[in-house]
């Protein structure tokens, strides 16, 4: 998996189709390794026309096939699927138990991060696309003479 335990900051842009232009999304979550699963928490904001915030809730592990499950809660939707996150890119598919609402995405390392790429499709034909710059949060740690940053 490309993203290691720890906080995240993310910054990017979300747009329903048809938008002339997206709305700022910023993100801040928290990764942490469980024995064999990885769990994923934190919060998603919209900041724009439609002011709006989500939680994020994810559990990631590997299956018997050699690619992943997830089990999410975004806002008031729960979704499942799978991931295959061996190599890059990181990529995975989720959809609600009805398939009301069915998403992709994939994450890849760039220059400044990682970019986080998707698309949600709601059965009443909206389709979401976003893009997001994960980064690192680095904590500060002073001593008299010495500076170090560390995750």
């Amino acid at each position: 998996m490309l993203i290691d335990t720890g906080d995240w900051q993310g910054r990017g842009s979300i747009r329903l189709t048809g938008q002339v232009s997206g709305e700022r999304l910023v993100t801040d979550i928290n990764i942490r390794h469980e024995g064999p699963t990885w769990i994923v928490q934190g919060l998603a904001v919209i900041e724009g026309a439609s002011d709006s915030a989500y939680e994020i809730n994810l559990v990631i592990a590997a299956d018997e096939v050699g690619t992943y499950r997830i089990v999410a809660k975004v806002g008031g939707h729960s979704l499942e699927g799978a991931a295959k996150l061996e190599s890059q890119p990181n990529l995975a598919m989720i959809a609600t138990e009805n398939s009301e609402i069915v998403a992709t995405s994939t994450l890849f390392a760039s220059a400044e991060g990682l970019g986080f790429r998707g698309f949600a499709h709601e059965l009443d034909k909206k389709i979401w696309t976003w893009e997001i710059l994960l980064q690192p949060v680095r904590q500060i740690v002073r001593s008299d003479n010495v500076v170090s940053l560390r995750r």
